[in-house]
Formats: C-alpha cells, structure tokens, sequence
C-alpha cells in the first residue's frame, strides 16, 4: 500500500476535479463573475494534479532503509501514488554490478552511473510493467505504469543508493534531489536526482525523466540544471 499522504493526494486532486466541474457548470457567466475564484481553482489544480509540481521531495519519507537491491519498492503512477515491490535476484544485480569494475575515473563514473540507472529501469520495469513508460510525462493519458519527475527522482536516488551502499561508487556521493521551478517565476517545476563528485565538490543532476523507461540517464551540472537545462 502506498503512503498516506499519497492517498491523500489521490483525494485532494480528485475533490478539486469534481469541484472544478460543478463550478463551471453551474454558471457560463461565472467567467465574467468571479474570475480570481476561478483563477484560484486553476492554480489548485495545477499544483496537485501535476506530480513535478509538489514540494521539494523528502527522499527517506518513500525509501527510508531500502538499501537491499534484492528486495525494494519504487514508485509509479504520478507522485509515487503507487508503489511497485521488486525483488532482482543475485544475477540480476551482478550484471548492474559489472558495469562499475573498470571505472578509472570521476567523469567515467558518472557515465557508467547514466548507464546503470538505465539497466536498473529495465530489470525493474520487466517485473512492474514500468517498461511502458514513455519519455517526458504529460497528464493526457498517463497511466498506472508513467512516471513523472517525481517518481522517476525517487526511483534513481534509490538506484544511486544501492550504489552507494555496494561501494560502487569510488569518485561520487549521493545527495539530497534538487527541485527548480516553482511557477511564479515562469519556470514549470521539476525535480532530480543528484550525485557530488568527491575531489571536485561539484554537484550534478542525474535525470531519468526526460527519456523512456531503460534510456541513459542525462547527467548535467546542477547549476546548468537549476538555470533551465533540457535535452535539445
């Protein structure tokens, strides 16, 4: 069962449709009569029915000890109002093992990082039907098995965790997912996955969101990240 702040969201998002619905039905001049209502409606639904929208994520609240890659939950469905149990069995992981045993160096790592998370997406999109996720996320006709920024930042912070906790990772750290955005500054929000390199101190953004489900990761300086950055 998922969170229930989670269904509680389900909840809030559903009401806020219905009453959407009922407002503008009831009055064709309610445009005309109460636009600042209206306009307030709008923003609540754009803020809680878009998952990239939410507040900064609060990574331990959906994965609190999941550093155990043969048994994990991750999230699906917009806002990780779903969740998925996955178990990968000791040969399933040794092939995302193998890809960390040549790495020389700092830059090495983060491509191979790109390319792991990749792999983790599709073992576990085998077993969860995740593998239908396509590129990006929009609302029109998104299904139980998309994912927004969400739930894609969750899933590989949780995969740079069991990384981390392999001792995969030689040159880099997790760090804390980073949000840009917020609407009022004419930026649509969204969310990522970060890692620090250790000599460097420099921070950046590994994005799953904007590729399909078992595509490379878009690995990006936060800060090119946080001013805007997008695949062209």
């Amino acid at each position: 069962m998922f969170p229930m702040k989670a269904r509680t969201s389900f909840w809030v998002q559903s009401a806020l449709l219905s009453l959407s619905k009922n407002v503008l039905s009831v009055n064709p001049n309610i445009y005309k009569l109460n636009r600042p209502f209206l306009w307030a409606v709008f923003l609540c639904l754009v803020l809680l029915i878009s998952g990239c929208s939410k507040k900064p994520l609060k990574l331990e609240y959906f994965a609190k000890a999941q550093d155990n890659p043969n048994s994990f939950y991750i999230c699906r469905a917009y806002g990780c109002r779903e969740r998925s149990e996955v178990q990968l069995t000791d040969e399933e992981w040794s092939v995302v093992e193998a890809r960390f045993s040549d790495v020389q160096d700092a830059a090495e790592e983060r491509r191979v990082i790109a390319d792991s998370v990749a792999a983790m997406e599709t073992l576990v999109g085998q077993k969860t039907g995740t593998s239908k996720d396509r590129a990006a996320a929009t609302m029109r006709g998104h299904g139980p098995f998309q994912m927004d920024c969400i739930d894609e930042t969750v899933n590989t912070s949780l995969y740079l965790q069991f990384f981390g906790a392999k001792g995969l990772m030689q040159f880099h750290e997790i760090m804390i997912p980073a949000r840009r955005g917020a609407f009022i500054d004419g930026a649509w929000p969204h969310n990522t996955a970060v890692i620090m390199d250790l000599e460097t101190q420099e921070k950046y953004a590994i994005d799953s969101w904007y590729g399909k489900n078992g595509d490379a990761a878009d690995v990006v300086p936060l800060q090119e990240w946080l001013d805007g950055w997008r695949p062209e």
